[in-house]
């Protein structure tokens, strides 16, 4: 039975992980590895609520994606492997970024 990764959009065979924090829902072996348990261990060491996590798939898109952010008052809090955490302090918004 053909299933759908929820973060990738991919069908997968395999058993499937639950995709929590990033999405509900299960997703795929590959990004349980690549996004999930990353953001997992990022998070148990920044125990922030986190409003949105975005995968940005070129350095080009992670720039553009880090700009917009820059612009509306967001700050880097911290760097984990290929996420980065930022938050507003005045709203006390967070996002998660990660390149794919």
């Amino acid at each position: 039975m053909e299933k759908k990764c929820c973060i990738c959009g991919r069908e997968y065979s395999e058993f499937g992980n639950n995709a929590n924090p990033i999405r509900e829902g299960s997703c795929c072996n590959y990004c349980n590895v690549r996004f999930v348990i990353p953001a997992r261990l990022f998070l148990s060491k920044n125990p922030e609520s986190i409003n949105n996590f975005e995968i940005v798939k070129s350095n080009k898109e992670l720039n553009e994606t880090e700009q917009k952010l820059l612009e509306k008052d967001f700050e880097i809090i911290s760097t984990f492997s290929s996420m980065k955490l930022y938050k507003n302090p005045e709203t006390e918004e967070s996002v998660i970024i990660c390149m794919a």
